[in-house]
């Protein structure tokens, strides 16, 4: 229960950061340069600052629901923070959610729900089998995610089509984010030999670095398109890469059931559409 607790918790704080940010990136004009300008110019927005001290705080609870619970689980309730970003920019732009919104919030809800059912709650094994290291598989898993998302990044650069670029954007923002998650989950298990211990070895740095990938993917992603482009490409694959950590590092079983099995499958299907249609709706 108190996994669940601080994953929601966890949810809201990125939710609210990710409101914030949406807000500080629309008013930086695309035409002024790359990402390295955007973040120059986001530097100096005070309320960037204020949505990265709510992200830090989203941050602990991660690892803290990370620390006692599956991948499987607390990633899938991660993306249902969608649903208060939409709250958080009506609350914003002064306005009442509409009955559309309300819909689509029920179709995430009901989406997440259906996840959760089928998740393991709580870590079921220290690996997917004998071969390997847990730490080789990681890597393994970092790089195949690190390939995922610079693949998406040449064709978002390829692309002219704003929509499109946001999709792909969406898509690499979403693999570093999936990766994040199961290294932090590295980090966490890694606390147990000390902090000399945690800083010499490799998770925590590759923390900074898939941070640092996927928040300038992202505002790049807020940037050129809307979020009905680069939300549901994010939300849809972070989960998926996060639940492929879990069970190729840590040996996560989620249920094999069918009727589990298929619940996942639905909800996976109700989420993306929920997700799609939230992110589609007007700020």
């Amino acid at each position: 229960m108190l996994t669940v607790l601080a994953a929601f918790g966890a949810a809201a704080g990125f939710a609210v950061s990710t409101a914030l940010q949406h807000l500080c990136a629309v008013r930086v004009p695309v035409a002024g340069g790359g990402a390295l300008y955007l973040l120059r110019r986001l530097l100096r927005q005070p309320l960037w600052w204020i949505a990265q001290i709510t992200a830090g705080l989203g941050f602990v609870l991660h690892a803290a629901a990370l620390g006692g619970g599956a991948l499987a689980l607390v990633q899938p309730i991660m993306v249902s923070g969608l649903v208060l970003t939409v709250l958080v920019q009506a609350v914003l732009a002064r306005r009442a959610p509409s009955g559309r919104e309300l819909v689509n919030v029920c179709l995430v809800a009901i989406g997440l729900a259906l996840l959760l059912a089928g998740a393991p709650s709580e870590n079921t094994g220290g690996g997917a089998d004998d071969s390997g290291t847990p730490d080789g598989r990681a890597g393994a898993v970092v790089a195949a995610g690190v390939a995922l998302a610079l693949f998406a990044v040449c064709a978002a650069v390829r692309s002219s089509r704003s929509t499109v670029r946001g999709v792909f954007l969406g898509v690499g923002a979403g693999a570093l984010f999936g990766l994040l998650a199961g290294v932090l989950k590295l980090a966490v298990h890694d606390l147990g030999g000390g902090v000399l211990g945690l800083l010499t070895d490799w998770p925590v740095w590759a923390l900074l670095l898939l941070g640092a990938g996927g928040l300038l993917l992202n505002q790049r992603a807020y940037q050129v398109a809307p979020l009905s482009a680069s939300m549901p490409a994010s939300n849809v694959v972070d989960p998926l890469l996060a639940i492929a950590f879990g069970v190729v590092v840590f040996g996560e079983r989620p249920g094999t059931a069918t009727l589990l099995l298929a619940g996942d499958v639905v909800g996976f299907v109700l989420m993306a559409v929920g997700t799609y249609r939230l992110a589609g709706e007007p700020t």
